[in-house]
């Protein structure tokens, strides 16, 4: 139970990242926004 909250807990950060991603305009954001948004996406999933 606790592995799904965590896990869906990681997804609505990632989906946030995603669209803060998506609306930024300016090139060095965006890169830390998908250095952010990486390892979110290999929990998702599951590499670490």
């Amino acid at each position: 139970m606790v592995t799904l909250i965590y896990y869906l807990f990681c997804a609505f950060v990632a989906i946030l990242l995603l669209w803060n991603f998506v609306e930024e305009e300016n090139l060095y954001n965006e890169i830390l926004y998908a250095f952010v948004l990486m390892p979110f996406i290999l929990r998702i999933l599951r590499i670490y």
